[in-house]
């Protein structure tokens, strides 16, 4: 994971569904930084990780969906 990049993920403190800041990680937990309340938190890295992967599966299918629309014409 890069450090500088964001990752959705599902805010512990305001409960929103948003991008976050990777701040650090050590051993099996991360620190992250929320983009909306900016309210940073410590979250298991397998948790983190699986949520953002199902955000990319999501983002991926969606992408598809748009392509394969305009093969009708």
């Amino acid at each position: 994971m890069e450090a500088c990049a964001a990752y959705m993920f599902t805010c512990p403190q305001c409960g929103l569904d948003t991008p976050h800041a990777l701040i650090d990680r050590k051993h099996d937990v991360v620190g992250i930084v929320c983009g909306h309340c900016r309210m940073p938190s410590i979250v298991r890295y397998d948790v983190f990780k699986c949520h953002q992967n199902r955000w990319e599966d999501e983002l991926r299918d969606i992408l598809n969906s748009l392509d394969n629309s305009g093969d009708d014409d």
